[in-house]
């Protein structure tokens, strides 16, 4: 698990150093999300469910929960291991300030807020719709998703066209 994980997270950093170029000109205040988001892709690449049930069994993370602060927690996980097999593992490579896993939090609560507004009254999240393609001549059901709590309404373009995208935001409006 060691050896797997370890090349896992290396490949991680390599995708994340080939690409970083691309953020030229990004917002600093998003730099560290991006490296985080180059993480995470490169992680996501893997069938990681083998791997996710060794580490259950031995009562460790499933890495199911590492999105806001992917190399930390891959870190985290490998250090374990290293101590239960006693079998030191060097960690090398990456960024040392890296996204720890309290600053992670903090800076998707920041991120969040900022793209969507404060949480509204009486929850702590955001709901967010995927509209069906019956929202473009529907007007009561997009109402009933907004009466009913939506905040936010995602319109997934690999469907239907740009007259139906168009008619689910003037529903929206």
């Amino acid at each position: 698990m060691i050896k797997q994980l370890g090349g896992i997270r290396e490949e991680m950093l390599c995708f994340a150093g080939q690409l970083k170029e691309s953020f030229r000109g990004l917002d600093p205040v998003y730099e560290e999300s991006a490296k985080n988001l180059l993480h995470y892709l490169a992680f996501r690449r893997h069938d990681l469910r083998a791997l996710q049930s060794e580490l259950a069994e031995l009562g460790l993370s499933s890495l199911g929960r590492s999105e806001s602060h992917v190399l930390a927690t891959v870190d985290a996980v490998l250090l374990t291991l290293s101590r239960l097999a006693d079998s030191p593992v060097q960690i090398t490579g990456g960024d040392t300030d890296r996204l720890d896993f309290k600053s992670a939090r903090q800076l998707l609560d920041e991120h969040t807020k900022t793209l969507l507004g404060p949480a509204p009254a009486g929850r702590n999240v955001h709901i967010m719709v995927t509209m069906p393609s019956e929202a473009a001549h529907d007007y009561g059901l997009v109402l009933g998703l907004l009466d009913n709590s939506m905040d936010c309404m995602r319109i997934n373009c690999a469907h239907d066209d740009l007259e139906k995208w168009s008619r689910m935001i003037g529903n929206l409006r």
